[in-house]
């Protein structure tokens, strides 16, 4: 059961909260309470300075904490710092995260949201149409396919970045043969390049695997049809 249901101390200090009496969660006196209650109070305590825009002050204070309950706060602050419009010191604070999956969630989140925001002021860019194929690229395959095929067809702006993103455009597709051709054309153009060569591996794996299943699957069922021809009739 919930301990703020049940301890009388911690019900008192949660209704001051939802009654919005910020000063008086943060003067609470928790030296005689339990650990446990201690740090539920600290929490509190922590989000009423929010509530009341000291922020800076909280981050201050829980810098370095490893608390799950404190991380959580931390958490907080990062979204109250990109509410206001502060996303490069949203993204700062939250990036400070050891395996913290709510923090890891809000940078996710505000990448996404950047990316839909740019689009109201900068939709015909290049580097929006660009950054937009590669966060969406399996989400919006044709319009991602079509920007990298774009590039990669210009002689005066193809390059390894536009080749690599038009073959994955392809294996998005499943269109192997095609990755594998646009890849070997790179090759030719751009040798020794290891983020082709990388990148490279991929389809001719995929392709190979599929070939040789093919291949058993065929070889399966003629000696199936053998078996059925020479048995009892």
């Amino acid at each position: 059961m919930d301990r703020f249901l049940t301890d009388g101390e911690l019900v008192t200090l949660q209704t001051a909260f939802h009654k919005q009496q910020y000063e008086d969660v943060i003067d609470f006196d928790a030296s005689g309470l339990s650990p446990e209650n201690k740090l539920a109070t600290r929490v509190f305590q922590l989000r009423s300075k929010i509530v009341l825009e000291q922020s800076e002050e909280v981050l201050a204070e829980i810098e370095g904490e490893d608390t799950p309950d404190l991380v959580a706060v931390q958490v907080l602050c990062g979204k109250v710092l990109y509410a206001e419009g502060q996303s490069e010191e949203a993204l700062a604070l939250l990036m400070k995260h050891q395996g913290n999956l709510e923090a890891l969630a809000l940078i996710i989140q505000i990448h996404t949201q950047e990316v839909v925001a740019a689009k109201q002021w900068a939709q015909d860019s290049l580097v929006l149409n660009l950054a937009e194929s590669w966060v969406r690229m399996k989400s919006k395959m044709r319009s991602a396919f079509y920007v990298y095929e774009e590039l990669a067809s210009d002689p005066t702006a193809s390059s390894t970045v536009s080749i690599v993103g038009h073959a994955v455009a392809e294996l998005h597709r499943s269109r192997l043969l095609e990755a594998e051709a646009a890849f070997s054309a790179a090759l030719k153009k751009y040798p020794g390049v290891e983020q082709l060569i990388a990148n490279q591996a991929d389809p001719i794996v995929t392709l190979r695997y599929n070939l040789s299943t093919a291949y058993c699957a065929g070889i399966g069922r003629t000696m199936l049809g053998e078996c059925h021809c020479a048995g009892p009739v």
